[in-house]
């Protein structure tokens, strides 16, 4: 049996030394997907026993190694708080984009209704956001 930080630290190092400068965030959140736990689980639950996945995990690792964003492996990504599901035919929702939803947020406070248009760009993030957030 593996611990979810036995898997960690060997991700980790996989990465690190494949020169992804992200490799200690990648691992987390990688190890999380794999063994279904929470990202923090990796972190705060380190002695939590994983009974398999290490296969798939070394092939997550082996596409991260070639350059595929974490996200295109998971299927999932973070934007503005929400979980996202993307796919390799779609726009990463990116960190930056979040200025976008803070910059309508200021602005659509003002009216009591607004049309809002996101017109095929990616995985929907920027609509879907500001629409639960009004």
């Amino acid at each position: 049996m593996t611990s979810l930080n036995d898997l960690y630290q060997d991700a980790r190092k996989a990465l690190r030394d494949g020169g992804i400068e992200s490799a200690d965030l990648d691992a987390r959140l990688l190890v999380a997907y794999i063994t279904g736990h929470a990202p923090e689980d990796v972190l705060l639950k380190p002695d939590a026993t994983v009974h398999e996945g290490e296969a798939i995990l070394k092939d997550a690792i082996a596409r991260r190694l070639k350059r595929e964003p974490v996200s295109k492996i998971t299927g999932h990504r973070e934007f503005y708080g929400f979980d996202f599901i993307v796919s390799r035919d779609v726009l990463d929702p990116r960190p930056d984009s979040e200025t976008l939803i803070d910059a309508a947020r200021a602005h659509l406070t003002e009216f009591r209704s607004a049309e809002i248009l996101d017109i095929c760009t990616g995985s929907g993030c920027l609509l879907v956001t500001l629409l639960t957030l009004f």
